[in-house]
């Protein structure tokens, strides 16, 4: 099978530590929105992302996946699941896409979508190639955002 095990176990592992950790509850933080520019273009404030990777034990279950094997080579992770409040459907993602790649790494397992999540926490820009569920080919685009700059004095 070419999912990696490994690579797999290493997710869940990383995942249930977070699950798990001992934090005491904190206050709910108001996220800011993240913005559709076009059909396949969004802005996401980086105070966002990084939220979402600070929360991976609560992001990564909003999605199930598995990986999209043709004439036995793995293409890429298929979306097979998402939650009907998941900041995934924010970000324009559909049951049945398949991801192929993002800033060129492509996404063949576990841990080859976990090095593009590592990107993340200073990526500018990810671009996504994707199929759309009946096989078209498209690209989505996250322009990663700095947060609102604190309000300016009036001009005199």
């Amino acid at each position: 099978m070419p999912f990696k095990t490994l690579s797999f176990l290493s997710l869940v592992c990383f995942v249930s530590l977070n699950v798990w950790s001992a934090e005491a509850p904190k206050k709910p933080v108001v996220l800011e929105p993240i913005k559709k520019i076009s059909a396949n273009h969004y802005q996401v404030p980086r105070s966002r992302m990084d939220d979402g990777l600070t929360h991976l034990g609560e992001v990564l279950p909003q999605m199930s996946c598995m990986p999209h094997v043709e004439k036995g080579i793995t293409q890429g992770m298929r979306l097979i699941n998402l939650s009907d409040k998941s900041v995934f459907k924010d970000l324009g993602f559909s049951k049945g896409e398949l991801i192929l790649s993002g800033n060129g790494i492509l996404v063949t397992d576990a841990g080859k979508a976990m090095e593009l999540l590592s990107q993340l926490q200073t990526a500018q820009q990810v671009k996504l190639q994707m199929k759309d569920a009946k096989g078209k080919s498209f690209v989505r685009t996250f322009d990663i955002i700095d947060s609102k700059p604190a309000a300016s004095s009036p001009k005199k």
